[in-house]
């Protein structure tokens, strides 16, 4: 309790000769109301106040001594009090000193449904530890904190590591969590390894250094009712108790505590703890009384209580009332696509005016995605100019192997760039001149794109594993989607253990022959350090039947800007084929990966009209839309080697006839270019009524029947059945007709 000590003497006591000794007894009084009003409220406790307020007055102008102490006082107070908030935020956004030098704190992930996710060993966080340049050399410390943290995922149990009302995680979850953030030569314990040799290589300046930790605080669901018995009193936890969820969170404070001391981590130290939730359950009744209970039971352990929630959450902005020493405040512009980067000024003046930290957010489609790695370079721009770079900084970069470990490892200068450019912010050492944006020029602007979402088949992918590239639907490699990360479901993983005489194949089917293809591209990925290297080749073949394939050449690996590696062929002279295939070598390892599947064509390729063969006689009329010419029965094949474009020949009843069926009237020339739709054309044959292609008594009688009208022709019969083209049905027509089949008259000629 701050003290206020005001003496009077007693000479003043006993001295009568002044007229208003009681008026002045009172002004100290009140002087001393004030002054103890002002400390209490700022929690000042300074011996030198306590001193400057011992009054003696004895002489005549005591009062205006009185005055002038007050003043000396006020003044003092105001720089204190000046002082005292300057402490909490130079710039009003939190600083380092709020949690014992935090001041870039990386968000480890651990416990994760594919377990590799969330565990990060030695030499992950070496390069995250300490900066490495480009020349491979150590500089100096990168990320001086770490959060020990579960992924959003499923637990063992059926539950979620997160708040869900329906699927609320048990006790064997939570221990389950806490074994893996301790768990032998990951996490952690990693973490210590890393710290130490980092230390060892940057020389003695590093020696006493600690990396500060921060450990999870597990949401207990309210909905869980047998969560299990975490104090021993042989009864299961029942969370729509207030009582049994405390338990519950001062389970799992002590439980983490007891494990980190007991690992003696000699360079690590641990700062505080998480409260895993990103806003404030309004639903909740007891949510305020959990929040109290979590940061007054941690506080009484002397550490400190962190909070990031996410933008405009519930909450965000009463951090200092739940009692938390820290928040820090998300922007979620990487993950909101209609968000601008206006957005991150937002969150930037928010957090500055509230005393928050301002999250860093990084995504593995930076690596694929022009748009997302701009987003990321807009982060750190504005936060660099809005000033945040100097306040507590925190770092959500996805679960292992991460953002910035794999910009790190890149050989691509401007993926390497992610990871300069955030130990420049990190270090305050940033220019926001320095930063600079790609181009977003699409991939394959110049070309059609026509193998989105056909089929095709491969040489079976290896299956065998948790990670999403085990995961395979058929449809991966003409999705549209290309690789993101390095083992999602956009890839297919083949294994030497599965070749098809020692090679891996694609086989494309697009339906029907498809024209002027020039473009053939695969998506592939290279991971040495996980098996996965680069075909030694892809030859391009293509066939019209799926059997003899003719070969198109050996694809070039073109690196477009920041994507995976693309495997390519370009042809000057465009080429046409139903079937395409790749003809994959295995590399020097022991998995090839490959994504999506690229075939196109040329944008300035104008759609051909339907056009017949030379020395044909075919006539096609584009204004009614009819094939005329035929003169003699022919097959279908014949047909089709009449046109010099690929066509699906249907009969009148609009069903695809075989290759040796006689072409009859009414018969559809279905042509599409590419799988699209162009113009259909119905077959006429002059005296061919009857539509079987040959011309009989049967055509003759059924012409005359029309002619008498006791037949209906409709308009193709009608066309056929017109002779002497006079555009109406006659006698004429039938005699000549009559005379065809008899030999007397050749209506064709």
């Amino acid at each position: 309790m701050t003290e206020v000590l005001i003496y009077q003497s007693n000479t003043f006591k006993n001295n009568t000769a002044h007229n208003k000794p009681h008026n002045k007894f009172a002004f100290l009084n009140c002087l001393h109301c004030i002054i103890s009003v002002i400390l209490l409220q700022y929690k000042i406790r300074c011996a030198i106040l306590k001193a400057i307020v011992i009054v003696v007055f004895l002489e005549e102008d005591s009062m205006k001594k009185c005055i002038s102490v007050l003043l000396t006082c006020l003044f003092l107070f105001s720089c204190i009090i000046y002082n005292n908030k300057s402490s909490v935020s130079a710039v009003g956004y939190a600083t380092p000193e709020q949690l014992d030098g935090t001041d870039n704190l990386f968000l480890s992930y651990t416990f994760s449904s594919t377990p590799a996710s969330g565990h990060r060993s030695k030499e992950g966080y070496l390069p995250l530890v300490g900066y490495y340049n480009t020349d491979g050399e150590l500089k100096d410390i990168f990320f001086d904190s770490y959060l020990f943290l579960p992924c959003v995922t499923t637990t063992p149990s059926g539950g979620r590591t997160y708040r869900d009302n329906e699927h609320p995680a048990n006790f064997s979850d939570w221990q389950l969590f806490v074994d893996d953030v301790f768990l032998d030569g990951y996490n952690i314990k990693a973490l210590n390894e890393a710290v130490g040799e980092t230390k060892v290589k940057l020389g003695s300046g590093y020696t006493d250094f600690k990396a500060n930790v921060f450990l999870t605080v597990m949401y207990p669901v309210k909905t869980q009712t047998s969560f299990g018995d975490v104090d021993g009193d042989g009864k299961t936890e029942n969370f729509n108790n207030l009582a049994d969820r405390q338990k519950a969170i001062k389970w799992i404070i002590d439980e983490q505590l007891s494990r980190f001391n007991e690992g003696n981590f000699q360079n690590l130290n641990l700062v505080g703890f998480y409260w895993f939730e990103e806003d404030f359950a309004r639903n909740d009744s007891q949510e305020n009384s959990l929040l109290t209970y979590m940061n007054n039971y941690v506080h009484s352990l002397d550490y400190k209580t962190i909070w990031i929630p996410y933008y405009n959450a519930n909450g965000y902005n009463k951090w200092a009332s739940y009692g938390f020493d820290t928040a820090c405040y998300q922007p979620n512009y990487m993950f909101n696509e209609s968000a601008t980067s206006s957005r991150i000024n937002a969150t930037c003046n928010t957090a500055k005016n509230l005393g928050m930290g301002v999250e860093i957010e990084a995504s593995g489609l930076m690596f694929s995605s022009i748009t997302y790695y701009n987003r990321y370079m807009e982060y750190l721009k504005v936060c660099t100019e809005e000033g945040a770079a100097q306040g507590v900084k925190m770092y959500y970069n996805d679960a292992v192997n991460g953002v910035f470990y794999n910009a790190y490892i890149s050989e691509n200068p401007d993926l390497r760039r992610i990871y300069d450019m955030t130990y420049k912010y990190a270090s305050q050492t940033l220019d926001p001149n320095e930063i600079t944006f790609i181009k977003d020029e699409k991939k394959y602007e110049n070309y059609n794109i026509v193998s989105a979402g056909k089929n095709y088949t491969t040489t079976t992918p290896y299956t065998n594993t948790s990670l999403g590239y085990g995961s395979v639907s058929g449809k991966e490699l003409t999705d549209g989607k290309f690789g993101s990360s390095n083992y999602d479901t956009e890839w297919i993983g083949f294994n030497k253990s599965f070749t098809d005489g020692g090679y891996f194949y694609i086989n494309l089917d697009f339906g029907s022959v498809f024209q002027d293809l020039s473009l053939f591209s695969l998506e592939m990925n290279e991971l040495v350090e996980a098996g996965i290297s680069y075909p030694e080749s892809i030859e391009i073949l293509i066939s019209d039947y799926g059997t003899d394939y003719t070969s198109l050449g050996y694809a070039e690996n073109k690196s477009n800007l920041i994507s995976y590696m693309l495997a390519s062929v370009e042809l000057d002279t465009p080429v046409n084929a139903r079937y395409v295939q790749m003809k994959i070598k295995p590399g020097t390892h022991a998995f090839v990966f490959v994504s999506e599947l690229t075939i196109g064509t040329p944008k300035d390729i104008i759609t051909p009209s339907l056009t017949v063969k030379t020395g044909s006689s075919l006539l096609l009329d584009n204004y009614k839309n009819l094939c005329n010419g035929i003169t003699n029965p022919i097959s279908v094949l014949q047909l089709k080697a009449m046109i010099n474009q690929p066509v699906i020949i249907k009969n009148a009843s609009g069903i695809i006839v075989s290759d040796n069926t006689i072409v009859g009237t009414g018969y559809q020339i279905n042509y599409t270019y590419n799988g699209v739709f162009i113009k259909n054309y119905l077959v006429c044959i002059k005296g061919d009524i009857n539509g079987d292609g040959n011309v009989s008594t049967l055509d003759y009688l059924l012409i005359k029947r029309a002619f008498l009208g006791t037949y209906s022709l409709n308009s193709i019969k009608n066309a056929a059945a017109d002779i002497n083209k006079d555009n109406k049905i006659s006698a004429s027509d039938y005699l000549l007709i009559k005379r065809h089949f008899l030999g007397t008259y050749n209506i064709y000629s």
